[in-house]
C-alpha cells in the first residue's frame, strides 16, 4: 500500500472518532479541549509519531498544499460547486482526477518523510493507529488529515476560484471614496513571536492549534485576504490561511453593541457569542470584537480557563497610516479580575494595484 491509502484511512478514522461533523460532539469535547498537550508531553510515544506531528504542521507541507490549490482552482470550474450541488447535477468527474493528483503531490512528501525517518509507510501507519488511542494525539491530527479529504479539497478549490470576484468587489468598494475598510490586504507584519506564543499559551490554546498558528505566521506577508464593507449591514473577511485554506466570516453591523450568537474566526466554534463596536473618535476607524465561549448550544454555561477563570477574547482592528495599514491586537479580558492581558499585535498592509 502507498502512504496515500494509509493517510486516507487515518483521515476517515479521525472523522469518526472525533465526531467532527456534529455539534453534539463539539459540545462534549469543549471541556477538555483547552487541556491538550503537545507531543513532547505524551508518554511512550513512538518517535516517528512525534516527528510526524511536527512534520504535518511544517511550512513545506503547508506551502505545497496552498501552491497546488492556487495553481489549479481557477481552471477546474470549481466556482460552480454550489450551483452543481443545488441543482443535483453533482461534481464533474474531472474533480476526482484533480483530487487524486493533489493527494499524489502530498503523497510524495509523505514518502520523503518516511525515507528521512528510515521507516516504511506501513510502520508509520501502524504507529499512528496505536497512537490515536491517545485522545491528545488524535486531536493533534485534524489540521493534516483534512488535506486528503475530497470534501475539504473541493471547498478550498471553490474558495480560491471565487477569490477574484471578491477581490474585484472589494476594490470597487474601496474606489468609491467613502469606504476605508474594503480592499485587498496582506500580513502579518511587525509582530513579536515571543508575545504571540505567550498569548496563545495564556489563552489555553491547544498544542495543535498553536502549531498551526506558528505555521501560518512564520514570516512576513504569508497571509492574504480581502475585506468588503457594507455600511450599516456587514463587514466580510475572506483570508487565505495556507494549510487551513480560505476562511470566511461576516460581522453583522446591525448588531453593533449587542451580544449575539456568532460563528466565525480561524478555528470555528459552534458555541460562541460576540459583540462588535465601531469607533472613529480617535481619528482612525477602529473595530473591536469581543467573544465568549460556551459549553452548550443555548449559551448558558461559560467555558473557563484551565485555572477556572472566566475570560473574553478581545480583538481590535484599527486603520492607521492614512488607511494603508491595519493594526490588529489580540488580548484576554479576565472578567473577575477586571484585567486585560498584554496580548500581542501585528499589522496588515493594503495591497495597491495588481499582485
Amino acid at each position: 500500500k502507498k502512504p496515500l491509502v494509509f493517510f486516507s484511512s487515518i483521515s476517515s478514522r479521525y472523522l469518526l472518532s472525533a465526531g467532527m461533523e456534529s455539534k453534539e460532539a463539539e459540545e462534549s469535547k469543549l471541556d477538555v479541549s483547552d487541556a491538550k498537550m503537545g507531543p513532547d508531553d505524551f508518554d511512550d510515544l513512538d518517535p516517528i509519531v512525534s516527528a510526524f506531528l511536527e512534520f504535518s504542521y511544517g511550512n513545506e507541507l503547508s506551502e505545497l498544499a496552498d501552491d497546488w490549490i492556487s495553481e489549479h482552482a481557477r481552471t477546474g470550474g470549481f466556482e460552480k460547486k454550489s450551483a452543481f450541488e443545488a441543482d443535483g447535477s453533482g461534481h464533474p468527474m474531472e474533480w476526482s482526477r484533480l483530487h487524486q493528483e493533489y493527494c499524489e503531490a502530498i503523497d510524495s512528501k509523505l514518502e520523503a518523510f518516511c525515507n528521512e525517518q528510515g521507516r516504511s509507510a506501513k510502520d508509520l501507519f501502524e504507529a499512528l493507529e496505536d497512537a490515536m488511542e491517545n485522545e491528545e494525539v488524535a486531536d493533534a491530527l485534524p489540521g493534516f488529515v483534512k488535506l486528503t479529504s475530497y470534501e475539504h479539497f473541493c471547498s478550498q478549490m471553490e474558495s480560491h476560484a471565487t477569490a477574484n470576484e471578491k477581490r474585484e468587489e472589494a476594490q470597487e468598494l474601496a474606489a468609491s471614496g467613502n469606504d476605508p475598510w474594503s480592499g485587498e490586504w496582506r500580513g502579518l507584519y511587525d509582530f513579536n513571536t515571543r508575545e504571540r506564543d505567550e498569548h496563545l499559551q495564556e489563552h489555553d490554546v491547544p498544542w495543535a492549534v498553536r502549531q498551526l498558528v506558528k505555521t501560518l505566521m512564520f514570516r512576513n506577508g504569508t497571509v492574504k485576504g480581502v475585506l468588503r464593507y457594507e455600511p450599516g449591514n456587514k463587514l466580510h473577511r475572506s483570508f487565505n490561511f495556507g494549510i487551513l485554506g480560505q476562511q470566511e466570516e461576516s460581522f453583522d453591523l446591525k448588531k453593533v453593541g449587542e451580544w449575539h450568537d456568532f460563528h466565525g474566526g480561524l478555528i470555528k466554534n459552534h458555541f460562541t457569542k460576540a459583540m462588535f463596536t465601531m469607533d472613529n473618535s480617535g481619528g482612525n476607524p477602529k473595530i473591536t470584537i469581543k467573544t465568549r465561549r460556551y459549553f452548550d448550544e443555548k449559551r448558558t454555561k461559560r467555558v473557563k480557563s484551565k485555572k477556572g477563570e472566566i475570560k473574553e477574547s478581545v480583538k481590535t482592528f484599527e486603520l492607521i497610516e492614512d488607511g494603508t495599514e491595519m493594526l490588529c491586537t489580540e488580548a484576554i479580558y479576565w472578567e473577575e479580575r477586571d484585567e486585560y492581558s498584554d496580548g500581542w499585535s501585528f499589522k496588515f498592509r493594503r495591497v495597491e494595484g495588481d499582485t
